[in-house]
C-alpha cells in the first residue's frame, strides 16, 4: 500500500514539475531568415546574427525599429571569426540581442553600408517582421 502511494506521488510530483516550468529558447535568426513572419512568446529572447567583415568599412546598424513589443538588451556585439594568426582583415559576426515584452508586433531592419555614404544604397538590407503572443 505505501508502494502504491509512493508512486501516486512521485507521478504528481512529475506532472506538477512539468506544468509551466518549460524553458522557454531564444530565437536566433540569421540573414536566411529576412522577410519572415516570426512569432514569439512574451519574454522570449530573440538573437540576430548577421556576417559582417568591419576592415572593408561597412558595417550593420537597425535602421528601422518599431519598438511596441521588443526591447533591445544593449548595444550589438562583434564576435571576430577565428583566423590564422598574423592573418589580418577577416570577417565575423554582430549579434543584437531582443526580449519580447509586450503583445504586439515590431518590424527590424538591419541595413550594411559604410557610415560616411549614408545617401547611397545600402549593400545588404535584411527585414524581420516579430509577432508577440
Amino acid at each position: 500500500m505505501q508502494h502504491l502511494r509512493f508512486q501516486n506521488m512521485l507521478v504528481a510530483a512529475c506532472i506538477i514539475s512539468s506544468i509551466g516550468c518549460h524553458a522557454v529558447l531564444p530565437v536566433t535568426l540569421t540573414s536566411a531568415a529576412s522577410g519572415r513572419l516570426v512569432e514569439l512568446r512574451r519574454s522570449q529572447e530573440l538573437v540576430i546574427r548577421l556576417e559582417t567583415n568591419p576592415s572593408t568599412g561597412y558595417h550593420w546598424e537597425i535602421a528601422e525599429s518599431t519598438p511596441a513589443a521588443l526591447k533591445q538588451l544593449g548595444e550589438g556585439q562583434y564576435e571576430p571569426a577565428s583566423v590564422p594568426t598574423g592573418r589580418v582583415g577577416g570577417g565575423g559576426m554582430m549579434t543584437w540581442r531582443f526580449r519580447a515584452v509586450r503583445t504586439a508586433s515590431d518590424t527590424l531592419r538591419f541595413v550594411y553600408r559604410r557610415p560616411w555614404e549614408k545617401d547611397s544604397r545600402p549593400a545588404q538590407t535584411f527585414i524581420y517582421t516579430i509577432i508577440v503572443r
